[in-house]
């Protein structure tokens, strides 16, 4: 009886060795892809704060181009403005011309 128990308690102990490697093995896996998580959180943080920097970017230049595109609107109508008093003077430079 003795043997017996001492043949299952190796039996055990050898198991009890591999499922240890095993937990051991699990662990560092662990570890490693902890590691693995962080870096990817740090990146993650990283693009989403150059996200954010090209998105105020963004806003700044659609702030820009409303900006560019009145300017260029007030001097459309200014064109056209001097235009109409292009006419009028050519106009009257044709009245002149003909007075002359």
């Amino acid at each position: 009886m003795f043997k017996e128990v001492r043949e299952r308690f190796e039996i055990d102990k050898k198991s009890f060795e591999i499922d240890n490697e095993m937990f051991e093995e699990v662990k560092e896996r662990f570890k490693i892809d902890k590691d693995s998580f962080e870096i990817d959180k740090e990146m993650f943080e990283e693009v989403k704060e150059r996200f954010e920097i090209d998105k105020e970017s963004f806003e700044i230049d659609k702030e820009m181009l409303e900006e560019v595109k009145e300017k260029f609107k007030i001097d459309n109508e200014s064109f056209e403005v001097d235009k109409e008093m292009f006419e009028e003077v050519k106009e009257r430079f044709e009245i002149d011309k003909e007075s002359f």
